[in-house]
């Protein structure tokens, strides 16, 4: 999966995100777990309990980001590739609309004279 697109700033970007998408569902459970053990004296198993929830959910929003991001990744390549075809085309037409005229012109040349 190596092309022009993907380069080093964008690797950096899409493994950052996705660790962030990790980290922040661990983190929000850590958080309420501490705040139910110091604020509503639930006992410190909660920890045990909603840190690997975060943990589930911190994996399940990675692979989603990972997956969204690669399907993205996809359409900007068949966009591109797209692109490059309606460009050749448009190239080659006006290379045979140039030899057209080129013909017509002496075509026109040879009448008059």
């Amino acid at each position: 999966m190596h092309n022009k697109f993907v380069t080093p700033a964008y690797l950096i970007s899409i493994v950052t995100q996705a660790l962030f998408g990790l980290a922040t569902p661990i983190g929000v459970m850590l958080l309420i777990s501490w705040a139910l053990v110091n604020y509503l004296s639930v006992g410190s198993f909660i920890y045990a309990i909603l840190v690997p929830l975060g943990a589930i959910f911190g994996l399940y929003t990675m692979v989603c980001f990972i997956v969204r991001a690669s399907s993205a990744l996809e359409v900007v390549e068949k966009q591109r590739k797209e692109r490059e075809k309606k460009m050749l085309m448009e190239s080659a037409m006006k290379k045979e609309q140039a030899k057209d005229n080129e013909e017509s012109t002496k075509a026109s040349d040879t009448e008059n004279e």
